[in-house]
């Protein structure tokens, strides 16, 4: 007797259809790819125009109208190459602008047409977030290139309005920061002060080494074994220095070959560099200034490669866009760690600071019916759990404060302007007064955002009150919500007067919040029958 026929493999789940664009200074961008998993992404298609948007703000501070409606019509043509691939403009395209239209007073005008003109809703994106981007597609290049992971290395974007800079040691993030040093800035100083063609060299030199004197000052490790360039000038760079290197496979290139070819391209004329390289005038006018920025980059930290990833921001776009715009837990790792970074700088007790985020994370968990926060709230309470006494490097006497102050001012990786002031705030208090509308950054904040600190602020004051006395002596805790009660229960411990005593003291912001007071108790909690 025969099998039965077995049923047919049911079809496998079609690619999903998605595009990234980016709007920077001197161009915009776009890339449409296949999404078939979180990190799967194959390009179809990559399109990019030049436009003048740069040079308007640089120069004015505002965006011209004329420009605003080359870009409409650049989008325009956008949207009818993702209308063919059938990519949905709500839910497979991320678009975004950086420096350029971030710095300008009509910006809303400019999202605000793009939007009417083309349904595409643009996303002018902080400095924080360009770092996550550029980080996000770059933990692909660690992946496929495991060296770099075994060593410091310093990745740097020198863009049209911006440069941004990653401190990589064994391919943990350990500080990124962001510098006002653009090749198209740059240009625009040497046409603003009519520079003879002479002098180029040396004032592009001066202008560079003003930036790199800040970066100096705030270096993570005094010395890095490669620079990553990623950006289209280090490619060109390398596709005439490297001629036999595949582009996909990051290539390297000796550090004295590239200072070589940096200053023989900013020693060129723009149209020497157009015929040269075969080059438009714009990107010819912005190559010699990226170049020497990532010469005297190299030069700064020693390098003895740089190297060419195939890399840009619409790689860590797409990335975003495959895991549904979720943050990786890498990328929580990063800032975690960059986090921990800032907290050595002030001498904290790093012991103290991982119980307490820990056991505020923990208790978030608990409470997520609660409070109906995300995760990345949890993420937000664990920074400002490791930080919130980072002010005692300051002075003991309103410590709190001085927390505040010290994390509103540092640069915490990949997390915005807003959430670096919610994670001070939750930090600010961690003690002494409740958040109260006398206060003026509280005062500051939206309602949505208060309720959010309050919410915080009530978790870490009990985690913080559980160890007082910075001992850790309470482990293998667990929660229960019991008649109108958040319950802590603590096994193998003989004396738990310390710890009550300090929740009486901190616990009452939590049972204002929440509702329920915070009882800890010996041993384990009864399992039902």
């Amino acid at each position: 007797m025969s099998e039965p026929a077995r049923p047919p493999e049911p079809d496998p789940q079609p690619p999903a259809l998605r595009a990234a664009i980016d709007i920077g200074a001197t161009a915009i961008r776009m890339t449409v790819a296949e999404v078939r998993g979180p990190g799967e992404v194959r390009v179809l298609e990559h399109l990019e125009h030049a436009h003048n948007l740069g040079s308007d703000v640089f120069q004015n501070g505002r965006i011209r109208q004329t420009t605003i409606e080359e870009s409409v019509d650049i989008l325009r043509g956008f949207s009818r190459v993702m209308g063919e691939y059938g990519v949905d403009l709500k839910t497979g395209l991320r678009a975004v602008a950086t420096s350029s239209v971030r710095e300008a007073l009509n910006r809303d005008t400019f999202v605000d047409r793009v939007y009417v003109a083309t349904g595409i809703q643009v996303d002018v994106i902080e400095e924080a977030e360009v770092s996550r981007l550029n980080y996000a597609g770059l933990r692909d290049v660690l992946r496929r290139h495991p060296y770099l992971t075994r060593q410091r290395v310093v990745a740097a974007d020198v863009g049209g309005g911006s440069t941004e800079i990653l401190f990589l040691d064994q391919g943990e993030v350990i500080y990124a920061e962001t510098h006002r040093l653009g090749s198209l800035r740059m240009r625009e100083a040497l046409e603003a002060y009519h520079v003879p063609a002479p002098q180029v060299r040396g004032v592009l030199e001066q202008v560079v080494e003003r930036s790199l004197a800040v970066v100096r000052q705030h270096l993570p490790f005094p010395k890095a074994g490669m620079l990553l360039a990623l950006a289209d000038d280090a490619r060109l760079a390398a596709r005439h220095l490297v001629p036999e290197a595949d582009p996909s496979h990051a290539p390297r290139i000796p550090v004295a070959k590239f200072t070589a070819f940096a200053r023989e391209v900013v020693d060129l004329p723009p149209d020497r560099l157009v015929r040269k390289f075969a080059l438009t005038y714009r990107e010819a006018e912005n190559l010699g200034p990226a170049l020497l920025a990532y010469e005297k980059l190299a030069a700064l930290l020693g390098v003895k490669e740089v190297v060419a990833p195939a890399l840009g921001l619409s790689d860590g776009l797409l990335l975003e866009l495959a895991q549904g715009g979720e943050w990786s837990d890498e990328f929580r790792a990063q800032v975690v760690r960059s986090a921990e970074t800032l907290g050595e700088k002030y001498d904290y007790d790093p012991r103290h600071g991982r119980y307490v985020a820990d056991l505020a994370a923990a208790i978030f968990r608990e409470l997520r019916a609660e409070h109906r926060l995300d995760d990345r709230h949890e993420l937000v309470l664990t920074v400002a759990g490791l930080l919130h006494e980072i002010g005692l490097y300051v002075s003991r006497n309103s410590h709190h404060k001085h927390s505040y102050y010290l994390i509103r001012n540092s640069e915490l990786f990949g997390l915005s302007l807003r959430q670096t002031e919610l994670i001070a705030l939750v930090a600010r208090y961690h003690r002494k007064a409740h958040p109260d509308l006398h206060h003026e950054e509280y005062r500051a904040l939206e309602r949505e955002d208060r309720l959010t600190l309050a919410k915080l602020a009530a978790i870490l004051r009990v985690a913080d009150a559980l160890d007082r006395h910075h001992a850790q002596s309470l482990r293998h805790l667990s929660f229960a919500l019991e008649d109108g009660q958040f319950v802590i229960y603590v096994p193998k411990v003989d004396d738990l007067t310390l710890e009550r005593r300090a929740l009486e003291e901190k616990g009452g912001l939590f049972e204002e919040l929440y509702g329920r007071r915070v009882v800890l108790r010996k041993g384990t909690p009864e399992r039902p029958a």
